[in-house]
């Protein structure tokens, strides 16, 4: 798996499970396939960036945690006004 795949699926895991967050919440509000979401997760796809965009959305983090080495902050979350 490359080195990207598997960061960017730790990152949505690991907020969604900081939040509390069912997968079930997440996917609905994201409007975004079960499965999907599932084989995100599991570092077995490679999400557009539409998709990525959703749900960095729907869990309030800005979607460069997704990609950056250092790990990603709670402080300041919060929806993106835009």
């Amino acid at each position: 798996m490359p080195p990207y795949r598997r960061r960017v699926s730790d990152r949505l895991r690991a907020e969604r499970l900081h939040q509390n967050l069912k997968q079930q919440h997440v996917y609905l509000q994201a409007d975004v396939d079960r499965k999907t979401l599932q084989a995100i997760e599991a570092g077995r796809s490679d999400p557009t960036l539409e998709v990525l965009l959703r749900l960095t959305y729907v869990l309030g983090m800005p979607i460069e945690d997704l990609f950056t080495e250092r790990p990603p902050s709670s402080e300041g979350r919060g929806r993106p006004d835009h």
